[in-house]
């Protein structure tokens, strides 16, 4: 090495000695920035570089230049130099003359400081041989004169996921649980996310995707992109994430056997992507995330330019889909200014469009909640001991990994031993000792995470080796409940090291060890173990398990029971020996001389899902023939714990539950059971909520006892050994403000479109629950309308009334009810009406109760028509016109004859003036021209072939007009039309008994994207209302069709 540095030296020295001052020029180049220095902060820290505007982006000027050297600045990067075809008569000016009037002679000044610091440089990702010569040379890659200019579109999209036009592209941090947009895609997509993360095939880890389709359903699929750990992620990882997944999507489509593509004769592989790393884990900023996407997609496409293959498929558009109002709207400027944020890094042949306006899809809501936890979120908090090794100290290093700002700070714990006292006097007893717990707490938590405990978001701990060993579980802030009891408490072990290719076990077997026999040892006999071990064999059976149970019996049978099968649960109860020197040998005493150790576990081709290790039985102190064994190898049930759960994880344990200090026989068997009985009752309870629900039953049951907070509980938090976790329900969230409720109300409104028939049942639990929280003050007619608005979606029409009545009889200046609010209740009373006529119908009434009704309905329809008859006075709307339409439609069914007819051409009437103001304004409505096409067909307009054609050429358009609408705004409204369209087209042409089923897939598609249970009806009632007028005209067979098609979508 030394003699190159040598040699180096020798040849600058050489290359020094040859400038010729008389015979010389020397042209410059000229760069943005160029690399000046590096510095580096700390033995752990990243380079950060150090830059300048004064140089040609290879070299400073100030090392460049040459003394005495006349020196001229070309317009070009260093190496672009000899192809910067703009400067090429100066250089013949320079050669010939020995100088120029078309370069400068002095260095252009940027309106920049001539240095700033660069903290995280660009990458190149996925460089192309062009790449590399650009990068060696300084210059700039060069397209062929004859390349096609690919455009990449971004523009952003205000709704919810489900309305999204492309694949939803969402992150997930290894490690993490799935939440927020992931969740919302997992319910959207039948639990397709959650069954390949309860399979570990789930993104997380660094260069990790997976591509899933679902055509059809939803936005058609979802691109999950592994982000690597929480608080690492930067905009350098984020694109090269990204372009991954970007290129496993293209490749997916372009060797799929059934292509799509379009008129281009391409693939394109458009997706949507959520804002990706601006939340949950030391997050981005929203430019950052922006910008990170869009470089990403720009390199799948430079990648798919290299290997020949935008002829099959290519990336055209990227649109950004974003829940909340106010994000998605500081997003969509982003968006705008992104050709020039994006800058230099678009080469010749690309191009990036940012679409000027945001797009607003249905289901999407003002504000983001001001706790972001609140959505799912758990708080990251990493522990780890800054040097182990030392003996009188034990800093900690705390670090919030998942809150924006990265707090770090080291708590000096000069007095180790003493801290040591307080655990070990923890570990050591089952009382309950409040100024135990306070001790700890005001000892090890740096007073920021102090002040962070008191907030409601559940934790996780991220923990060393070292850190493992405290007793986080049992830590309470004077006067307050403990944190284990208070929210979700969960540990993750900090490691990298991992059994390779882990196959879990299969099926419901479990193997229950309880108080192995130990004959010849010091140690006794344990009958509090082995009456845990009875308890939780009868609890796992009860779930359907099938149980090898081994209790009391010796080494030999339990080693080779555990080899006998494959084991999904492997519960344990007995003594535990922790061997300091050895950590890995701690474990399970089964027999004199004998123990069962995570080596003995890992042996196991199968690895089970959950361990649970209960070895801190009071029975193993204070009895004879044990005190010389205590005195060799003290007592340590937490390093017991934290070492064997280390072990586990290592070789692929999911979840592992091991008590870290002594526990009380009676508390410690009803844990067990209770966290059996929660975890497996309902198979979709998660781990984080079973093992949150066992501590607070037990703290309630036994009071004086800390058994509670003595297990350590690693795992992910939405772990479960079913399927996907059940979100906890029943118990009211508080609120302090009524914004808070009329939010919560938009949030359900938005999930009823999403939810199946059970989960809407759920719904309306929810709301009633928010009633409950209802303040006086707080009924304002802002609040009754928002409450209005959710039963009416969820078809409580009586609720839905009584609130629209309730919202438009408040006055005052600062109610906030729209006229909607009128339109709306007139509308829900003859929709109403119609369903208590139904009920009039179905069943059998005694005379007086169906006088009663008969005169509810009336009442209901003279209302609805008096509200509408005096919106119309206050202005004709397209809107009031049709409800007046939909009004007369549901009397025509109400009567009979001569009056049904005249019902119905006064529906026929108002909706083809709804139809003419809506087609003379805003262009032809769908909704609108089909209702008009339903009700001229019942009214028998069909019989004039004139009309027939005027009314097929109407179908014609409304589904012309819905499809191309639908590209820009889709709309539950315009994707019903589509089938509307085509029933009523068979209606009228008489073919519907061969279309039928085509006709049955159409209406089922529109309603898998996502309908409101008021939707559904709407849909619903025109079935009604045309199967009935067919059946009074007579045409039987039609009548039977369309009631077949309502009782399949009903």
């Amino acid at each position: 090495f030394a003699k190159l540095l040598k040699e180096a030296k020798q040849v600058r020295a050489a290359l020094h000695s040859a400038v010729d001052a008389e015979h010389m020029i020397y042209v410059a180049g000229v760069a943005s920035t160029t690399v000046s220095g590096v510095r580096l902060d700390g033995a752990e820290a990243a380079p950060a570089f150090t830059v300048t505007s004064q140089g040609d982006g290879q070299v400073t000027y100030a090392h460049g230049r040459l003394a005495q050297i006349p020196t001229w600045y070309m317009p070009a990067a260093h190496g672009d130099l000899v192809s910067h075809e703009k400067g090429f008569a100066a250089l013949i000016d320079l050669l010939e003359i020995g100088r120029t009037d078309l370069l400068a002679p002095t260095p252009p000044m940027r309106g920049q400081p001539p240095s700033a610091t660069l903290l995280e440089p660009s990458v190149t990702l996925f460089p192309n041989t062009e790449d590399l010569i650009a990068a060696v040379l300084g210059s700039t890659p060069r397209p062929h004169e004859d390349a096609e200019i690919i455009t990449l579109n971004v523009r952003v999209a205000h709704g919810s996921l489900e309305h999204a036009n492309y694949p939803v592209a969402v992150g997930h941090y290894d490690g993490d649980v799935i939440v927020g947009a992931e969740a919302a895609l997992d319910r959207l997509f039948d639990g397709r996310l959650s069954q390949r993360f309860a399979m570990r095939l789930y993104p997380g880890s660094d260069g990790t995707a997976e591509v899933i389709l679902v055509p059809g359903q939803g936005p058609g699929g979802a691109l999950i992109i592994g982000l690597g750990e929480v608080g690492q992620i930067t905009p350098e990882i984020l694109t090269a994430r990204v372009t991954t997944a970007a290129l496993r999507y293209a490749l997916t489509l372009a060797d799929s056997v059934e292509r799509h593509a379009g008129e281009t004769g391409w693939e394109a592989a458009n997706f949507s992507p959520v804002l990706i790393g601006t939340s949950g884990g030391r997050s981005l900023n929203i430019d950052a995330s922006i910008t990170a996407i869009a470089k990403g997609a720009l390199l799948a496409n430079r990648s798919l330019r290299d290997l020949k293959l935008l002829d099959r498929v290519r990336i055209e558009e990227i649109e950004f889909i974003e829940l909340y109002e106010d994000i998605a709207t500081y997003a969509a400027h982003v968006v705008k200014r992104l050709e020039t944020s994006l800058g230099a890094f678009i080469q010749p042949g690309e191009a990036v469009r940012g679409h000027p306006h945001l797009r607003v899809l249905e289901g999407g809501l003002l504000q983001r909640p001001v706790e972001e936890y609140n959505t799912g979120w758990w708080r990251r908090i990493q522990i780890s001991q800054i040097d182990p090794n030392q003996t009188n100290t034990g800093d900690l290093r705390f670090v919030n990994l998942t809150d924006r700002a990265r707090a770090e700070e080291t708590l000096q714990a000069t007095q180790r031993k003493l801290i040591d006292s307080f655990v070990d006097a923890a570990i050591r007893q089952t009382r309950q000792e409040d100024r135990i717990s306070t001790s700890l707490f005001e000892l090890l938590l740096p007073n920021t995470f102090k002040v962070e405990s008191r907030e409601t978001a559940n934790m996780l701990f991220v923990l060393d080796s070292n850190a493992a060993q405290y007793p986080w579980e049992m830590l309470a802030e004077p006067g307050e409940k403990p944190l284990s009891l208070r929210k979700g408490f969960l540990r993750q072990l900090k490691t990298a090291s991992f059994r390779p290719d882990v196959r879990q076990a299969q099926g419901q077997n479990a193997l229950v060890i309880g108080d192995p026999v130990l004959s010849g040892s010091p140690y006794p006999q344990l009958p509090g173990a082995r009456q845990e071990a009875e308890a939780v064999v009868a609890t796992l059976k009860k779930q359907g398990y099938e149980v090898n149970p081994r209790i009391g019996t010796d080494a030999l049978d339990i080693i080779a029971s555990l080899f006998e099968k494959e084991y999904r649960i492997i519960h344990i109860a007995g003594h535990g020996l922790y061997n300091g020197e050895h950590p890995e040998q701690s474990g399970v005493i089964i027999g004199n001389g004998f123990f069962l150790t995570a080596a003995e576990l890992g042996q196991l081709r199968a690895v089970p899902e959950l361990v649970f290790l209960n070895c801190c039985y009071l029975g193993a102190i204070d009895r004879e023939g044990a005190e010389a064994q205590r005195e060799q190898r003290p007592l340590a049930w937490n390093k017991l714990a934290a070492s064997v759960s280390e072990q586990l994880i290592h070789i692929g344990v999911r979840a592992v539950i091991a008590a870290g200090w002594a526990v009380d026989d009676l508390a410690a068997q009803n844990f067990a059971t209770e966290f059996y009985e929660h975890m497996l009752a309902d198979r979709r309870q998660d781990f984080a909520g079973a093992i949150l629900r066992a501590r607070q039953l037990i703290k309630e049951r036994y009071p004086q006892t800390n058994t509670w907070g003595a297990y350590q509980c690693y795992g992910d938090p939405s772990f479960t050994l079913g399927g996907p976790a059940r979100a906890a329900r029943g118990q009211a969230r508080e609120y302090v403000a009524p914004q808070e409720i009329i939010a919560e109300l938009s949030t359900i409104r938005r999930r009823i479109a999403e939810s199946e028939l059970a989960q809407k049942k759920l719904l309306v639990k929810d709301v009633e629950l928010l009633e409950q929280q209802l303040d006086r003050e707080w009924l304002s007619g802002e609040m009754l309308y928002a409450f209005g608005e959710t039963y009416g979606e969820l078809g409580i029409s009586d609720k839905a009334i009584d609130y629209y009545e309730r919202a438009i009889m408040v006055s005052g200046a600062n109610e906030r009810v729209p006229l909607r609010a009128i339109e709306q209740l007139a509308n829900l009373q003859t929709r109403y009406a119609i369903q208590l006529r139904r009920e009039l119908q179905q069943n059998s009434m005694k005379p007086k109760e169906a006088q009663r009704l008969e005169k509810s309905i009336e009442k209901l329809m003279e209302e609805a028509q008096l509200r509408l008859a005096w919106l119309l006075e206050v202005g004709k709307t397209p809107e009031r016109l049709a409800l007046l339409g939909s009004c007369h439609k549901r009397l025509a069914l109400a009567a009979t004859g001569d009056k049904r007819t005249d019902q119905l051409g006064q529906a026929t009437e108002f909706y083809r003036q709804a139809h003419q103001r809506s087609e003379g304004s805003t262009g032809l409505n769908p909704y609108h021209a089909l209702n008009l096409v339903a009700c001229g067909f019942a009214h028998g307009e069909t019989q004039d072939p004139q009309k027939k054609l005027e009314l097929l050429e109407l179908i014609e358009g409304s589904e012309k007009i819905a499809r191309m609408r639908l590209q820009e705004q889709p709309d539950y409204w315009l994707r019903v039309s589509i089938p509307d369209a085509a029933l009523l087209r068979a209606l009228i042409q008489n073919d519907l008994k061969q279309r039928e089923q085509e006709i049955l897939q159409m209406y089922q598609e529109v309603f898998e994207r996502g309908a409101t249970i008021r939707e559904r009806a709407s849909a619903l009632d025109q079935f009604e209302f045309l199967s009935e007028i067919l059946a009074e005209q007579g045409q039987t067979e039609l009548a039977t069709a369309v009631k077949r098609l309502q009782a399949a979508l009903g």
